[in-house]
């Protein structure tokens, strides 16, 4: 080889313990792996970095030192006649790596061999190296000098063809690595060739990216550089510090590692000739990847990890805070109605549920961060270890059984966090699936307040919404799209849902209290106990539907369809269900009180379900209704009600069957539902119980007669007890429903309103001295129900306002004791009164 092509490199730094010693080495490894011959020479007399790596081999042969050549230092003619005699010492790294030490073990540097002048040095060095190089067919020469400023090291810069500065990112370095370029400029200045300097920043850690140093060392080092760059950024790698006391060549171990390819990457920087860039034959691309990496795998690096676990809970912490209040808000409303913040409590469909995916999105990327990215980071960092200690068990001591069952336990145990990471994403991923989180993203189920923000026409397919939400009240969803929505227990009271398409919803348990349901299609969703009381519902489409112990309560279902419904308990009590289709519907204790069924279309029904008495029975009332029946059907239902007409007319003890006597004006028969419930209150007002006031009226089979209810009702009240009887009182008055009765009950009202309040206009009652104060708050909610009451029975215009005090009572007392309301549901003559008033009723 010829000194022309001869490449002399000379590594150094400001201050110590910077690794100046490992890229030298590791640079040197890869060009000797590469086929180069590489001389080391050290030249730190100090500290003997690279000697001491190789002192045991240094020991062992009779090489000289750098020390033992300085003692000579003359000129140039000298170093040729020293080189001719020096052996170098071949190291056993293969056949292509050299070594001239800066010390044998029991030589001590003597400082006076240092007095010669640094041009002088640098002439005899210079002519000592290249005349080695040549003897020894060397082709890199990598000098390791001291980490500071000392005459060889700046002696070595005027021998070297580059010098490179490794600095790491900090001041302390920083400022070394400036001093030491000073005194290169002042020693150089004057020089035809001036050294070429380089700047390598050593051991980055994971809290740097390549941004943020770039910018730095653009302004300050970049500068200074020959070629106005800095050369390389090398990581920091926790195993480069295991290795170099063991084995100095770390990227040997990993040859496909960061590590490594930084230093093909350096070399073909440094030297952009073909011999040395064909080391590296990556695109372009590639090479600029791996020049503005600065990490082996930055995910993994356990202070990135740190930094990431110290950053999830505040990134986690506005979305979570947002879900709890979603959850936790509704339950506080009364608390919230206390302080004046009731709109608090209702929020729209749009923002509802942009808070909650938004915030779950969050949550869930921080979780997936830590439980399934992060420790498939880690799985890739041991891989990594695990590879560099399998190598470095086969540099050390060959290859063995032992060593091949611990790396099969290394790659096992590496493999762990990443399984156990998956295991929890799996888990966390049938959660949400079971959960019905996924598109169309409209599980909006952790609200339990009100809700607004729905329009007709509007698309809500697999709408979810909580157990006790409650729509707005009369909310106009008119032709919208709710197919396979999941509203169980929820309230849309007076909604108007025209038209609605809803097939296969769930609406179980739910309060759809005075809905519009007009042409509704409501194919086969399941409403089980379901309450649609007081809908207006002509042609809604129940096809298929699961209605089981649902009530539609004084219902508008004329012309409604029921084909194939299971219609167990279900609740037609007072409902218009003429012209509507049965066909295939099964019908078990399905209750038709009161209800019109003309025209109705029984021929198909399921009656497979009911006894003979049963059949017997439904047969006569559709027959008595003029509901259409097949030929065998109308004949039974005939006969049955012949024979029930005859059994009353000839015994007057008989029960006789409501429909008998059934009147279309008339949608229920006093003597069948009505005054039974009569009888007992009668009865229990007559036979009072212990804990009640001594009887005021003698004992009596005969019903009470309005006076005597009035004699009851003016009765100065003395204690809660009192109340619970002048309630059943009332509720009594409103189910007899004829005029003379709600007469009655309007002036008793009136009367027991002006003793609970004796100044007219106060809202109400006052204290009075000595009266226990949950006593006064029953007097208070009773007496805003017996106002509400009587604003309902005299038509008087006060029901709204009678009703809003009733309501607020209620948020600031929660519930009224002592109150018995057990008969209304069950009695209640729905057509008495408008569809509006019967509503407000049953608010109560």
């Amino acid at each position: 080889m010829t000194t022309e092509r001869l490449k002399i490199l000379a590594v150094s730094s400001g201050k110590g313990g910077v690794g100046k010693t490992t890229v030298t080495l590791n640079i040197a490894r890869q060009l000797s792996l590469a086929g180069f011959r590489t001389l080391i020479v050290d030249f730190d007399i100090h500290n003997k970095g690279a000697t001491c790596l190789f002192m045991d081999a240094v020991a062992k042969s009779q090489v000289q030192s750098i020390t033992h050549v300085m003692g000579r230092c003359s000129n140039s003619q000298n170093a040729l006649q020293l080189a001719d005699q020096f052996p170098v010492l071949k190291l056993e790294y293969g056949d292509t790596l050299f070594l001239v030490p800066a010390a044998r073990p029991d030589e001590m540097a003597k400082w006076e061999i240092f007095v010669c002048d640094i041009p002088t040095i640098v002439q005899f060095l210079g002519a000592f190296i290249r005349a080695i190089a040549e003897r020894n067919q060397i082709d890199i020469v990598l000098i390791d000098c001291y980490g500071g400023v000392d005459t060889l090291t700046l002696s070595a810069a005027g021998i070297a063809d580059d010098f490179i500065i490794i600095n790491e990112p900090d001041v302390i370095t920083f400022a070394g690595t400036l001093l030491l370029y000073k005194q290169l400029e002042s020693t150089y200045g004057a020089c035809e060739r001036p050294p070429r300097v380089h700047f390598v920043i050593n051991r980055i850690s994971g809290k740097y990216s390549f941004r943020f140093l770039r910018q730095e060392y653009q302004k300050h080092l970049s500068q200074l550089a020959v070629d106005r760059t800095v050369l390389a950024y090398l990581p920091f790698d926790k195993l480069v510090f295991d290795t170099f006391g063991d084995y100095p060549f770390f990227s040997e171990l990993l040859p496909k590692g960061l590590y490594a390819k930084k230093m093909l990457e350096l070399i073909a920087r440094l030297w952009p000739e073909p011999r040395f860039t064909g080391l590296a034959a990556w695109s372009p691309r590639k090479h600029n990847r791996i020049y503005q990496k600065t990490a082996e795998n930055p995910f993994a690096d356990p202070e990135r990890i740190f930094q990431v676990w110290k950053m999830a809970p505040a990134w986690a912490l506005l979305p979570i805070t947002a879900l709890i209040l979603l959850y936790l808000a509704p339950v506080n409303q009364i608390s919230f109605r206390s302080f004046h913040l009731g709109p608090l409590s209702s929020l729209s469909f749009f923002t509802l549920r942009s808070v909650f995916y938004v915030s779950l999105l969050l949550v869930l990327s921080v979780v997936l961060v830590g439980i399934l990215f992060e420790p498939f980071q880690i799985s890739r960092w041991l891989l990594r270890k695990a590879t560099y200690e399998k190598r470095r068990r086969q540099l050390l001591s060959g290859r063995s059984i032992s060593g091949y069952l611990h790396t099969l336990w290394d790659r096992s145990m590496s493999c762990t966090p990443a399984i156990i990471g998956f295991v929890c994403f799996c888990a966390i991923a049938l959660t949400v699936d079971g959960l019905d989180l996924m598109p169309p993203f409209r599980n909006i189920a952790i609200w339990r307040g009100q809700i607004h923000g729905f329009y007709p026409n509007g698309n809500y397919h697999r709408l979810i919404l909580a157990r006790q939400a409650v729509i707005r009240p009369g909310t106009d969803m008119s032709k919208t799209n709710l197919e396979d929505s999941e509203l169980t227990q929820v309230l849309l009271p007076s909604a108007k849902l025209n038209g609605t398409q809803a097939q296969r919803a769930i609406f179980d348990h739910a309060k759809l209290l005075g809905a519009e349901l007009e042409g509704a299609d409501l194919s086969g969703t399941n409403g089980t106990s379901a309450d649609f009381a007081g809908a207006h519902a002509p042609r809604v489409d129940f096809q298929g539907a699961n209605l089981i112990n649902a009530s539609l309560w004084g219902a508008d279902l004329t012309e409604a369809v029921f084909k194939d419904a299971v219609l167990y308990k279900t609740d037609f009590r007072q409902s218009n269900l003429e012209g509507a289709n049965f066909s295939g519907a099964v019908i078990k204790d399905t209750m038709f009180d009161g209800a019109d069924l003309r025209g109705a279309d029984f021929a198909n029904a399921n009656l497979d379900y009911l006894d003979r008495q049963e059949q017997l029975d439904l047969l006569s009332l559709l027959y008595t209704q003029k509901a259409h029946l097949k030929e065998e059907q109308q004949a039974f239902g005939k006969l049955w009600a012949s024979l029930l007409r005859t059994r009353k007319q000839n015994s007057d003890d008989a029960k006789a069957p409501w429909w008998l006597d059934w009147d279309p004006s008339q949608p229920a028969h006093l003597k069948d539902i009505i005054q039974p419930a009569i009888q007992k209150r009668t009865e229990d007002l007559l036979h009072p119980s212990a804990n009640r006031r001594p009887q005021l009226l003698p004992k009596s089979k005969k019903p009470i007669r309005p006076s005597d209810l009035l004699i009851l009702l003016k009765a100065s009240p003395k204690d809660s007890t009192e109340f619970g009887t002048r309630t059943d009182l009332m509720e009594l008055l409103l189910i007899r429903g004829g005029p003379e009765d709600f007469q009655t009950a309007r002036v008793g009202l009136q009367v027991l309103w002006d003793q609970l309040h004796p100044e007219q206009g106060a809202p109400r009652l006052a204290l009075r001295p000595g009266e226990d104060e949950k006593v006064r708050v029953q007097h208070e909610g009773i007496t805003c129900v017996l106002k509400l009451l009587l604003g309902i029975v005299s038509k008087d215009g006060s029901g709204q306002q009678s009703l809003a005090a009733w309501q607020q009572w209620l948020a600031q007392n929660h519930q009224l004791t002592g109150w018995e309301w057990k008969t209304w549901d069950d009695n209640f003559v729905a057509r008495k009164y408008g569809r509006e008033q019967n509503m407000k009723i049953r608010a109560i």
